[in-house]
This record gives C-alpha cells, sequence and structure tokens, in this order.
C-alpha cells in the first residue's frame, strides 16, 4: 500500500519598503512515505523548491526522537532510505523542516 501525504504550499508574505507585497512559495511541495505500512525498510520522498539543510526526525507516539539526521534536499525529487526493523511495532512521526517550516507524516512498522 502507497500512502502519501500532499502538502499544500504555504504562501508567505511580507512587505518591502514602498507597502508592496511579495509573496514566496513553500520549500516543501509533497511528502511521499513508501511502503506504508512497513516492515521497517521505507522511503521517504519528496520535493523541494531549492536547496536547503532539512532535519529529519523520527518520533514515537510518546514524544521520545528515535532518529534526528540533517539531510541536503536539492531542487526536485529527494530521497531517504530508512531501516527500523529493530523498533516495536507502531505509529511513528516524522517531521522535516529546515528551520522555517515544517512538513510531517506518519509511518506505521507491523
Amino acid at each position: 500500500m502507497r500512502v502519501a501525504f500532499f502538502v499544500k504550499p504555504i504562501l508567505n508574505f511580507s512587505t518591502k519598503k514602498g507597502g508592496r507585497v511579495q509573496q514566496t512559495k513553500s520549500k516543501f511541495d509533497k511528502l511521499t512515505i513508501v511502503p506504508n505500512p512497513s516492515k521497517g525498510n521505507f522511503k521517504l520522498n519528496f520535493y523541494g523548491n531549492e536547496e536547503a539543510s532539512v532535519s529529519i526526525r523520527i518520533i514515537d507516539l510518546t514524544g521520545n526522537t528515535i532518529i534526528n539526521e540533517q539531510f541536503n534536499a536539492e531542487i526536485g525529487f529527494n530521497t531517504k532510505d530508512f531501516n527500523l526493523e529493530g523498533l516495536s511495532k507502531g505509529i511513528y512521526l516524522i517531521e522535516l523542516t529546515n528551520g522555517i517550516e515544517r512538513i510531517s507524516g506518519k509511518i506505521i512498522i507491523g
């Protein structure tokens, strides 16, 4: 089964001198986690609108951080492989952030 988490781009607005409004696009467009559910091996896929250092955290439902890694995202399609076969069965949250914006999803380990 494939579960996709589509994230609507967040539009940020800022004003410049002279009262003009500038619209900026979100750094992330969508996040997919495949396969989901998983036995522990899965791919995290997302689309980046610019090169950025991205923090990837995997968190259990009690709030404990299982993994906290930095990833250099490129413009376009990005993928990161994970092997969590040693974890207990359950639901885990996945959070990607560039320090300003954040997207999240969940993985079911079964």
